[in-house]
């Protein structure tokens, strides 16, 4: 069992914002001084790994995760004619339920993952559609 958190950033001149109750890419207005967009979701994970021993002490597991997002949110920041702006919203509906693929390489206590999310963070209808992919270093997981 674990929490994570997710932050999707976007890069460039494309920016989060809700039109309704839609979540949707914009463009920044001209002239703005860029600072941030992204999508943060927190999330109650519980892992299903098998895990085979590759020598006394490294491991290799591979598995789903199971998420339960419990909570998203979208802030963005930019600075418009020397005024900072602040755009913020929690309700970006998020899946409530997603799943992804792990594998990890543990040596000792230190090791590498890769996870694949090939489910929907967003429900569609109110959001884009995106899966990521992550790698990392591990430390006692």
């Amino acid at each position: 069992f674990g929490m994570t958190w997710r932050n999707y950033r976007m890069t460039g001149q494309t920016r989060f914002i809700k039109e309704g109750d839609k979540l949707v890419l914009v463009a920044y207005p001209e002239g703005s001084d860029i600072k941030f967009s992204r999508l943060k979701v927190f999330s109650l994970t519980i892992p299903f790994m098998i895990n085979q021993a590759l020598g006394r002490k490294v491991v290799f597991s591979v598995g789903p995760v199971i998420n339960f997002n419990t909570y998203g949110s979208l802030k963005t920041r930019y600075v418009l004619n020397d005024e900072k702006v602040k755009e913020t919203d929690k309700n970006i509906h998020q899946n409530s339920m997603t799943i992804d693929l792990m594998a990890k390489l543990r040596f000792n206590s230190l090791g590498i993952y890769a996870k694949y999310s090939p489910s929907d963070m967003l429900n569609t209808e109110f959001g884009p559609k995106f899966r990521s992919f992550s790698t990392g270093i591990i430390w006692f997981y």
